[in-house]
This record gives C-alpha cells, structure tokens and sequence, in this order.
C-alpha cells in the first residue's frame, strides 16, 4: 500500500516540478514586468500629485487604479500560462489582455459571492451562539457548540484560503462562467481538500526556494555591481546621508554632483527587485494552473453543477414566495370590497324613488340660462323670467 501511495503520488510531485516551466515563458514574463511597471508608476503619479495638490482622494483614486490594472493584468498572464499549461495554442499579449478584461469580472463575481457566503456563515454561528444564552440548558449545549463551530469554521477557512482564492482564478481561465466555477470549487472543496492544501504548501515552498535562490544571486550582483560604481562613478556610495541631501537638492531645484546616477541606481535597483519578484509570480501562478487540471480530474462535474443550480433555484423560489406574502399583505382593498364599508344605505332605492332622491337632493344649479337670475335646485320655474327650468 505504501509504494502504491508513492507511485500516485509522483505525478503529484512532477505537477509542481512543472510550474518551474513558467520561467520559459518570455511573453508571460515581459507582460508581468510591464504589469508591475505600470501599477508602480501609476502609485507614485497619484501620489506625487496628492501631496503636490494636497488631496488625500489622488493617492486613493491611484491605489484603485492601481489594483485594477494588477488584477486584469495578472488575469492576462494566468490566460497566457493556463493555454501552456493545457498545451494550447500561446497567446499573444494583446490577446491575453483582451481576454482578460471580457473574463475577469467572474473571478470578482466568485469573490463577493465568497464574501456574501462567509457572512451569512458568521450569522448562522451568531444565532447559534444565541441559543447558548438559554438558562441552565445554555452551558450545556454549548460544550457540543463550541468545537463543532471551531471545526467547522477552520474547515471554511482551510477551503477559502487553499480552494476559493487559488483556483477560482485558474477556473476562469479555462473559460468558466461563474456558475461553473462556484460548482467546480464547491466539488474540489469536498472531495479534494486535503489534497490542494498539500500541493498548495509544496507549491509555496518551491516559490520560497526559488526565489531565495534568485534573490541572492541577484542582490549579491546589486552589492558588487553597487560597490565597483562607489569607486568610479561620483557620490554613488553616499549613503543615507549623501541620498537624502540628493532628495532635498533636487525637491527645492537645486543641483547635486552625481544626483543622477543616484536616481538611475534607484531606478535600476527597483529593476532587480522586479526580476527578482516576477520569476516566483510566474512560478505561483503556473502552478495553480496544474494543480487546477490535476485535482479536477475524475470529479462529477454535472452533479455538483445540477445540485448548486438547483440550490439556487430553490433560494430564488423562497425569495419569490416571501415577496408575494408581502405584496398580499401590503396591496389595498379591492374596489368590490371597500364599496359596502361607505354605502349608507343596506338595499338600493328603487329607480323612482332614486330619481325623487336625486332630483330633492340636487345641489345648487347656480343662474338661470335665459335671465342669469340666480336660482336654486329646488326651483321648477325662474323667478325672474318664468323660464321653465324642468
């Protein structure tokens, strides 16, 4: 049983190996770059022009815009690496982006979902936990309480952070709708759990490992690099010091011997530090990518899409329902039944006596037509003229 388990486990391991293939992908890497480039400028334009302007909604209009072009520009990259991974046909960067900014609202979608599901969740716990404030039966009741809302919190927990967050990209970049991929998730969730949170942590170790490797060779360039230019190029090596009389000198437009190449090493440290960050990106997300098509593989995809389609429909009925119990309650009278309530008298008058009532009870007919006499309703003749008014 045990050189069983390590026999299926191989392709396990060699599915994470393979997000190392990311690194080739040259397309995915300049787009990353150019992601990263643009969210930072658009940070710091925002922000110089907030403290410039002195308003605090520029830096916060900044960081939004900011997000978004990450996000639609990171979705563009997943698009790139999911049509590797799945042996497709590569895509180019105008097609990624175009893709992305049709497809990545779903992935927003599933998240509000998720945070909706995780509030009634709290809820639900809430109102348990109420239950427990009952007299006597209180404590008691919550001893069974207490480690069954624990378990079942870290179960929801474990299932958004290693489920819900990784693979609801990787669904949408197989093309997706939002119901396909709640459906998709919630069959992961429960049939393979334990199996994503193992190769999600040796994942994140196969990041953590690369990108050590890559940031000390990389920074241990910057430092010999950095000290060959303090030896020739002038007041490189400054220090703090030196940097921030660089700063000053330039803020208030003055001149500083050197300021420019303190500004060119900023600008190409920042350079490192990308690269240094964009080889882990691409690592973590093409191994998404494969531990999405892995786990996905042999579950009943159309029982789990029929049952939450059902569970859907079913909460849309109630919703349905509950809202024509409030309309029925909430609509007025009809006309048929509001008319006996002001009706003063229990039968109709006969079509005479209705017509003797009316004519007694005619209201005032104002002037006669011929001599413009004023008149009253119960006058047959006019006093003026003796015109015959009925």
């Amino acid at each position: 049983m045990t050189t069983e388990s390590a026999v299926a486990a191989m392709p396990r391991i060699s599915t994470i190996l393979g997000a190392l293939e990311a690194v080739k992908n040259i397309r995915a890497f300049i787009l990353t770059a150019l992601v990263l480039i643009t969210a930072v400028f658009v940070v710091g334009l925002f922000s110089y022009m907030g403290v410039r302007g002195g308003s605090f909604a520029l830096g916060a209009v900044g960081a939004l815009l900011a997000g978004l072009i990450a996000l639609y520009g990171s979705s563009a990259v997943g698009f790139m690496l999911m049509n590797d991974a799945r042996g497709a046909s590569s895509l180019t960067i105008g097609e990624a982006l175009t893709i992305s900014l049709l497809s990545t609202h779903r992935w927003i979608a599933v998240m509000l979902l998720a945070a909706l599901v995780f509030v009634l969740f709290v809820l639900a716990t809430l109102l348990i936990l109420f239950v427990c404030k009952i007299p006597v039966l209180g404590p008691l009741l919550y001893t069974v309480v207490l480690p069954v809302t624990t378990l079942a919190t870290a179960a929801f927990l474990a299932a958004m952070w290693f489920v819900v967050i990784p693979l609801a990209f990787p669904a949408v970049w197989t093309g997706d709708t939002t119901m396909q991929v709640l459906s998709k998730l919630t069959a992961i969730g429960r049939q393979r759990l334990f199996q994503v949170v193992a190769l999600t942590l040796l994942l994140a170790l196969l990041c953590f490992i690369a990108g050590m490797i890559i940031g000390v060779f990389a920074f241990g360039g910057l430092a010999i690099v950095g000290a060959l230019s303090a030896t020739v190029l002038p007041n490189v090596g400054a220090g703090f010091g030196g940097l921030y009389g660089v700063m000053s000198s330039l803020m208030l437009g003055g001149g500083y011997e050197g300021a420019g190449y303190i500004v060119a090493g900023g600008i190409g440290a920042a350079i490192v530090l990308a690269f240094v960050m964009i080889v882990p990106f691409l690592i973590l997300f093409q191994g998404y990518c494969l531990i999405y098509l892995d786990v996905i593989q042999g579950i009943d995809l159309s029982a789990a899409e029929e049952q939450l389609t059902s569970r859907m429909e079913n909460i849309q009925r109630k919703a349905r329902e509950a809202q024509e119990r409030v309309r029925e309650k909430t609509q007025p009278l009809p006309a048929k039944l509001a008319a006996p309530l002001v009706q003063t008298q229990p039968f109709p008058p006969a079509p005479a006596a209705a017509a003797a009532l009316t004519a007694t009870q005619m209201p005032s007919a104002g002037r006669c037509p011929k001599c413009s006499i004023g008149i009253t309703g119960e006058d047959v003749f006019c006093g003026g003229c003796g015109f015959r008014l009925r």
